[in-house]
């Protein structure tokens, strides 16, 4: 018999911020969909391509750095902790591989960038465990595997956009639909960017 089904199979959401938006509801907003979402960014919905408008990347990059770099890592059932390890080894060892991806690329870890033992030090408690940095990369294109491809971690990748244009096409230039997210104060905008941008 022949049933209906629908699969999701993973994402790497665009997440666009434009130069009129709330520069400090959009850094948490995006940093939340991009890093935090789920657990230590194990999210499928995940805004982890973080397109951010010319006139305001590098002040938006420093307010996401400053939120990214705060994050508590630690036992999870440790109220004091913000964000816990990854969940198994195998996907410890792919988003560790997708650290040495993003560097070997050409990208440049703006914050985090370390995994395991490193992110604790050899006499941590935490020393043995699935931990890995929140980390944000900048200096990617589209094109780079670590920007098109899901890591299902914390990684997120920041890229420069000049216009509404530039921003649909690089959003929709993705092997995922799953969702989208949109930073602006200009409602027209807003609809017209809805409605361009192939996201469930």
């Amino acid at each position: 018999a022949i049933k209906p089904v629908s699969f999701e199979r993973g994402g790497k959401s665009a997440n666009i911020v434009f130069a009129d938006a709330d520069l400090d509801a959009a850094a948490v907003g995006a940093t939340t969909m991009g890093i935090f979402n789920g657990a230590a960014g194990q999210s499928c919905i995940a805004g982890s391509r973080i397109l951010v408008q010319r006139p305001i990347y590098d002040e938006m990059i420093a307010r996401m750095v400053k939120i990214i770099t705060g994050i508590r890592l630690g036992d999870p059932m440790d109220a004091a902790s913000q964000m816990g390890p990854i969940a198994l080894d195998r996907q410890f060892e792919k988003v560790k591989s997708y650290l040495d991806l993003g560097r070997q690329e050409g990208g440049e870890a703006l914050c985090g960038g370390q995994a395991g033992e490193a992110v604790f030090g050899a006499g941590s408690p935490h020393a043995g465990g699935y931990f890995v940095q929140p980390t944000l990369f900048a200096g990617l294109d589209n094109q780079a595997r670590t920007v098109r491809e899901e890591i299902f971690g914390p990684v997120a990748c920041v890229l420069p956009f000049d216009d509404a244009e530039e921003a649909v096409a690089i959003a929709n230039d993705s092997n995922y639909g799953l969702a989208c997210g949109l930073w602006t104060n200009d409602l027209k905008r807003a609809h017209r960017m809805a409605a361009a941008i192939e996201a469930g």
